[in-house]
């Protein structure tokens, strides 16, 4: 299991992309790199907002039909992994709704310090990827409308 140990500070975001470069370097999948990176660093600075002055490890490891992100804390701020409807903007539920939306599965772990990520990269189903164009779609349509709403006031 490979793994990464991030300290909250100005690189941080870079530390966590080169992680995610590498592991989809070395795994052949470089077309998962954008999914995988938004995703890894949404759990990160979620879980940074929570408790900055924590480190995070970051494991990966390969399972059947794809990969696994493991994002562990020494504090337990992983309540929830699914929020109902579309979150505010910029709010922590917002964090979470979008990874959600690009794994394919989430769990919380250790009683809330660290959320596992898979990602099947061997195959998804047509249907489940116009399911998440769909939710993406009317996740930006509702930001772009809050954002109008606040301009317009």
């Amino acid at each position: 299991m490979e793994r990464a140990i991030i300290q909250n500070n100005t690189s941080s975001i870079e530390q966590i992309e080169n992680f995610v470069r590498a592991v989809c370097d070395d795994n052949h999948i470089p077309n998962y790199f954008a999914t995988i990176s938004v995703s890894v660093l949404k759990v990160a600075e979620y879980a940074f907002h929570h408790n900055a002055n924590s480190p995070l490890t970051i494991f990966f490891e390969q399972c059947r039909g794809g990969i696994r992100f493991i994002v562990q804390s020494d504090y337990q701020c992983f309540e929830k992994t699914h929020s109902s409807g579309i979150p505010p903007t910029g709010s922590d539920e917002e964090l979470l709704y979008l990874v959600n939306i690009l794994s394919d599965e989430l769990e919380v772990l250790d009683g809330g310090c660290g959320l596992q990520l898979t990602f099947d990269v061997l195959g998804i189903a047509p249907q489940e990827v116009a399911h998440r164009i769909h939710i993406l779609e009317n996740f930006y349509v509702n930001i772009r409308s809050q954002i109008v709403e606040v301009v317009e006031s």
